[in-house]
């Protein structure tokens, strides 16, 4: 009887309730090849790769509402701090010689102007998370994880990625 009960319980919570991997609800994508999102408590952020270009975007319709220029040339990960926007970049100093750093720009949601500016840990940011102190990155080239100050980008804890080629965060 208990397995009876237990399988029944099973079945009708299958039926009832969403399905991991539901979707819930679905808008365009602004761009072809968005490499960052966030979330600012009202819209989603994204940046692409493809234009160089930062996007609002209404939750409600997917309507682009508002348009920036990107501050670097190789945007990679975005986050939100509660007031202002950043932007993961990988900047190609010498193609040459594949020689390049990561950089973080801080930008004004309302006007898309660049704030502030810091180099990364390592060459290669992918993720970017605001933890409500301190910016969090994961770093492709060397395969870690830093915690890092937003002021002036001193690391203040980092450790080994727990895979190769850390991408998102949040």
């Amino acid at each position: 009887m208990k397995k009876f009960v237990f399988l029944l319980f099973f079945l009708l919570s299958a039926l009832l309730f969403a399905n991991t991997g539901d979707v819930e609800k679905e808008i365009p994508c602004p761009g072809s090849y968005l490499t960052g999102l966030t979330f600012d408590g009202k819209h989603i952020w994204g940046v692409d790769r493809k234009t160089d270009k930062l996007y609002q975007v209404s939750l409600e319709d997917g309507k682009i509402l508002k348009t920036f220029t990107a501050p670097g040339y190789f945007a990679t990960g975005m986050a939100w701090d509660g007031e202002h926007l950043w932007m993961s970049d990988i900047d190609f100093t010498n193609t040459s010689t594949e020689s390049y750093s990561g950089k973080i720009y801080q930008i004004c949601p309302e006007t898309g102007k660049t704030l502030h500016m810091i180099h990364t840990p390592g060459a290669d940011p992918m993720g970017l998370a605001w933890d409500g102190k301190y910016l969090w990155v994961s770093d492709n080239s060397d395969d870690m994880i830093y915690q890092i100050s937003a002021n002036d980008g001193t690391t203040i804890h980092s450790f080994k990625a727990p895979a190769n080629n850390p991408g998102g965060m949040t």
